[in-house]
């Protein structure tokens, strides 16, 4: 099984870890975007990967820098397709 290849634009959440006035907290997210391998999806979020040996779908695949974003986060999103398809 080969994994679809994501294009996907997302705002990213923030927070100020030190003290400050209330006049400061809020402050725009910052508009991301990523292209992954998609390795599986709920009804609320997706989780994709960089890389991946063997582009199986079985306990001994490694994977390597996964990600989720919630699907509420997400702006765009273009599923990218290659010549071997």
């Amino acid at each position: 099984m080969r994994f679809p290849v994501v294009y996907v634009e997302w705002l990213d959440s923030s927070h100020k870890p030190e003290w400050h006035t209330l006049s400061e907290t809020q402050h725009p997210s910052d508009k991301c975007v990523s292209v992954g391998f998609l390795v599986d999806e709920t009804d609320d979020w997706i989780t994709f990967i960089q890389s991946c040996t063997n582009r199986e779908k079985d306990a001994n695949d490694q994977a390597d820098a996964s990600m989720t974003i919630p699907k509420v986060a997400i702006t765009k999103r273009i599923l990218l397709t290659g010549a071997d398809e």
